[in-house]
């Protein structure tokens, strides 16, 4: 009867460590994928906050305006030339 019962017991023990083994892949992905998501999301916060000002401020705007002034600039030049 003790005999028995130990060997229950020892098969008790096997199938519990394998579900334990398991189970602790299965937190262990589930940590990883809560760490990817959390750093797409910080990643993407961090973006927001840097770039949202920059695209939105004069300073950037004064750039773009300069920029298409470059650009009508050249397109006079090119037709005066064509004019002449």
């Amino acid at each position: 009867a003790l005999t028995e019962k130990t060997e229950r017991l020892g098969t008790f023990a096997k199938g519990f460590q394998r579900r334990t083994r398991v189970v602790k892949q299965q937190q262990w992905w589930r940590n990883k994928k809560l760490t990817v998501v959390v750093g797409i999301v910080l990643a993407f916060a961090v973006i927001t906050f840097i770039f949202v000002p920059i695209f939105t401020s004069d300073w950037f705007n004064g750039i773009m305006e300069a920029l298409e002034n470059v650009g009508a600039v050249e397109e006079d030049a090119v037709v005066i030339e064509l004019a002449d």
